[in-house]
């Protein structure tokens, strides 16, 4: 087997407002999110997070466990109300989103995924690269001294008070980019086509 065979073929989803048989024969569907918020798991994680909300408010005492540098005057209820005000933005972020693609006919991704079992694979093999990945970046940054690398840049969220070296930023930068883009990348783009991977638009 090749790694052609395992492309999936770039089959494009009808064009939004095309049905498959003559007007009038398909009901309209309920909006995406109507049936989203009729799932019993969007109110559990509601729930829970409002829960946690309230026992870090009424147990967190005047500090939160870790080093915030960003925000190291606030408050915990401060620090409390900066989270939620960011899921608050992601969640206008949302819904323009669907307003903008609300007439658009859903895509079709699972027919771009391989089968279950090598998609679980796969999917496994990736976790455990990313751990690898971090591993490494901790490793590359201490044997020069720095602080370790992760997904977010030390200082940005958490981690150090300390203003950073341009060689440390530079270094940090370049390693995510080849880390967790391009080697990714050069992979996946020798075994699926840009539209398997939602690189390319189907409309």
């Amino acid at each position: 087997m090749n790694s052609d065979d395992l492309k999936v073929p770039t089959i494009s989803p009808p064009r939004a407002g095309t049905t498959s048989g003559p007007p009038g024969s398909q009901s309209p569907r309920p909006p995406l999110w109507f049936g989203g918020l009729r799932r019993p798991s969007l109110w559990l994680a509601a729930a829970l997070w409002v829960a946690a909300n309230c026992w870090v408010a009424f147990t967190g005492g005047n500090t939160l466990p870790f080093d915030w540098p960003a925000r190291a005057d606030r408050s915990v209820a401060g620090h409390l109300l900066d989270v939620n005000l960011a899921l608050v933005q992601v969640l206008l972020l949302m819904g323009l989103v669907y307003l903008i693609t609300r007439r658009r006919t859903p895509p079709d991704v699972a027919a771009r995924a391989p089968d279950r079992a090598l998609a679980l694979r796969e999917t496994l093999l990736l976790l455990g690269y990313g751990v690898l990945g971090l591993a490494g970046g901790f490793l590359l940054a201490r044997v020069f001294g720095w602080h370790p690398f992760g997904l977010h840049l030390a200082g940005t969220i958490f981690g150090t008070h300390a203003h950073l070296e341009p060689a440390e930023v530079l270094t940090w930068a370049g390693y995510n980019l080849l880390v967790y883009a391009i080697l990714p990348l050069i992979y996946f783009r020798r075994r699926y086509s840009t539209w398997a991977l939602g690189l390319r638009s189907s409309d």
